[in-house]
């Protein structure tokens, strides 16, 4: 008899073993996170009922990566691959699963070997993963955090954002409302009903959240930030749905904006790449423009250290 491993290593794993249940072509790299092998099982009856004849169940009884989001990854990642991606988002396991990227060591041995190998040695991510374990616990314990929360399938009905969850739930405990987070996610979808169905993406998704906030905490619409009256009315852009519901009352006597709000803004690219020109930059890109228009102190000393000043040009030049 061979070892464990020896024997695993000679069973087809998830990409391979489950290849006519995936969306799988001969281009897919066939990735592996030493998944273990529990069992697909045919569910007729329950298939029967909900109109998917040919269901299977997919038993989770060993994992080694501690979450299906791991192993799901495995299946995403060699899409992504093929595909032609060059980047994935992941995080360092004590701040991953959950709500939060897949783990950064998991996908690191899932493209060893691969031509895609990523040549970072998980033994030396070991480390930094125990040190910030430790990081972690200080930090809950400091702020109050929750750092286990439960997994609610509400989710997808609520379409609340992972790290809006998180969030959330840090910041109603620490206004002593830790009691009114299930109420929370139930007036979450309520509010961005009545606002239009807005996309839940930053800006857009604090705003909401905030007024969801607001009403569990003080009551409904008896505190309305001005930012929730902007997007209703219309300053970050003309909404999916229309605004109904207590909304319509809310921004009864605002003026709403029908047009483009960016007409409103009058043209900065000249202005600003005056500005940049005067700070020894005269011949910036468009796109180093635009950067300094988003993030000016950031741009200048990322300029500082990958772009050379007019001034240091020319002294060059002279000498």
């Amino acid at each position: 008899m061979g070892t464990d491993g020896a024997v695993a290593g000679a069973r087809p794993r998830l990409v391979e073993r489950y290849r006519r249940f995936l969306p799988i072509t001969d281009a897919t790299p066939a990735l592996t996170l030493g998944e273990g092998f529990t069992p697909l099982v045919a569910a007729p009856r329950l298939g029967a009922r909900i109109g998917v004849p040919n269901l299977h169940l997919k038993l989770e009884g060993l994992n080694p990566t501690g979450s299906f989001k791991d192993r799901g990854m495995v299946v995403a990642v060699s899409k992504a691959i093929e595909a032609g991606a060059d980047i994935v988002d992941c995080a360092l396991s004590p701040f991953a699963l959950g709500t939060s990227q897949p783990a950064t060591e998991a996908l690191v041995a899932a493209l060893e070997g691969q031509p895609r190998d990523t040549g970072i040695d998980k033994e030396k991510l070991y480390p930094i993963a125990d040190h910030f374990r430790v990081v972690k616990k200080e930090l809950a314990k400091v702020f109050k955090l929750d750092t286990a929360i439960d997994i609610d399938t509400k989710v997808l009905t609520f379409q609340i954002p992972g790290g809006m969850l998180s969030n959330f739930l840090n910041q109603m405990k620490q206004q002593g409302k830790a009691d009114k987070y299930a109420e929370l996610l139930e007036e979450m979808p309520r509010v961005r009903a009545e606002v239009g169905y807005p996309p839940l993406v930053t800006p857009t998704s604090q705003i909401v959240g905030s007024m969801a906030a607001f009403n569990v905490i003080c009551g409904r619409y008896k505190v309305v930030p001005q930012e929730i009256k902007d997007l209703a009315r219309g300053a970050y852009g003309r909404t999916p749905a229309p605004i109904n519901g207590a909304m319509r009352e809310v921004i009864a006597d605002a003026k709403m904006i029908e047009h483009r709000p960016a007409d409103d803004i009058p043209p900065q690219m000249v202005s600003l790449g005056l500005m940049l020109a005067s700070k020894g930059y005269p011949d910036a890109s468009p796109e180093d423009v635009l950067t300094y228009a988003l993030f000016p102190e950031v741009a200048l000393k990322f300029f500082g250290t990958h772009r050379e000043p007019m001034e240091k040009q020319a002294l060059e030049f002279t000498e």
